[in-house]
């Protein structure tokens, strides 16, 4: 008899282990299933903090980023803040539509874990956009800006180039003139007008580079800009790109 008792001891308590194992195992298994699913009330709840913080941040580099447009204007002009201004009506109408959703998850009614989830992503992901927009702008008026402070130093390398160009000229015409004695007209037809095209490309950069240099001498005559809203580093750019393309025409010969 007791051998009896022992033995059905025994198998109730491991009875009790096995369930106890299985309830653990199954609580576990619960768990790993909502983490893998994004259900975990913890990482609802992250993901809600994260989309309050860009919101708020997004908020502040909106009103930023008006006040930056207002400089870009008087600095550069309308034409060249004409995407600046489209992407700052972007990104307001993608933090109105964020805001809203920010409303949603807010008010007294409740909401399901999974329209909490999704207007929490949406809302992250209409942040993350316009900042990365604006950011992007930014990046643009800073290089704008650093090529309008160091125009004078610009503006001399682009005359720089135009002398070299002119050191260049009469050997580049010597050896034309030795492949005219050389070779039929139809071997060197590939560079018969080179000289007379890079000619032509050096005065569009000796025109650029004056008016340029006469914006940066006197900018206050038309705020540093031509009747056409072209800047010094517009005409410097383009000066520079007359002058590569004429010493290229001579490489060729």
């Amino acid at each position: 008899m007791g051998g009896q008792l022992l033995s059905a001891a025994w198998t109730a308590g491991i009875t009790i282990v096995i369930v106890f194992v299985g309830i653990v195992g199954m609580g576990f298994w619960m768990l790993a299933r909502r983490k893998r699913s994004g259900k975990d009330p913890g990482a609802l709840g992250s993901l809600h903090k994260r989309a309050n913080i860009l919101l708020v941040r997004v908020d502040d580099a909106v009103k930023n980023a008006e006040d930056e447009l207002g400089f870009a204007i008087a600095q550069f002009g309308e034409v060249k803040s004409q995407e600046f201004d489209s992407v700052l009506t972007r990104a307001r109408s993608q933090l109105r539509e964020a805001f809203s959703l920010q409303q949603k998850l807010d008010d007294a009614y409740t909401d399901s874990d999974t329209q909490k989830r999704e207007w929490n992503r949406r809302i992250i992901h209409l942040c993350e956009s316009a900042q990365a927009a604006l950011d992007e702008q930014e990046k643009s008026f800073a290089r704008l800006r650093a090529l309008e402070k160091n125009a004078p130093e610009n503006l001399a390398a682009v005359r720089s180039a135009i002398s070299a160009f002119d050191t260049r000229l009469n050997a580049s015409l010597e050896i034309f003139a030795a492949l005219v004695r050389r070779y039929d007209a139809s071997a060197i037809a590939t560079v018969a007008d080179n000289v007379t095209r890079a000619k032509k490309e050096r005065a569009g950069a000796v025109h650029d580079a004056d008016r340029a240099g006469t914006l940066i001498v006197a900018p206050s005559s038309g705020a540093g800009k031509t009747a056409s809203n072209v800047d010094a580093s517009d005409l410097i750019r383009s000066a520079g790109e007359h002058a590569y393309r004429a010493q290229k025409l001579l490489d060729a010969i």
